[in-house]
């Protein structure tokens, strides 16, 4: 018997844009501030990678129905472009914060900027499961 199970790709609305614009003033904000820690520049990048991931993929590709198989293998890809540029965004985001306030003592330096992008293929790795675990997901939810 044949896999006939569908998936439906994310049809962006509104409500992303609303979201993109949030996460750009939380980020002017965050770069006023004098914050040198590596989980609010880390929940930042992650976050704005995945913005970035869902308005390309629905931009692109939304309301498109592809086999279950397909969207699976869709939502790993996406997961591990999530995860690298998580990773790149988050490194650029140390960068600018950096390059903007201008101390003495760099609010990131660099050996932390390149322990951030040492980590690029375990970040892909993470976003490939949790790509995977959402596609599942979605898979068992619109069957």
């Amino acid at each position: 018997m044949a896999n006939t199970r569908t998936i439906t790709i994310f049809q962006p609305d509104y409500r992303l844009r609303l979201l993109m614009l949030l996460w750009a003033g939380i980020t002017f904000f965050w770069m006023s501030l004098e914050d040198t820690s590596a989980v609010s520049v880390a929940l930042l990048g992650s976050s704005g990678a995945g913005l970035a991931l869902l308005g390309w993929l629905g931009q692109h590709y939304g309301g498109h129905i592809v086999p279950e198989r397909l969207g699976i293998l869709i939502a790993v890809i996406s997961g591990v472009a999530v995860g690298c540029g998580a990773v790149v965004l988050t490194t650029a985001l140390m960068f600018f914060k950096t390059a903007w306030h201008n101390h003495l003592f760099p609010d990131y330096p660099i050996a932390m900027m390149a322990a951030m992008l040492a980590r690029l293929p375990v970040w892909g790795m993470a976003g490939a499961l949790i790509g995977f675990a959402i596609g599942m997901w979605s898979s068992r939810l619109q069957s």
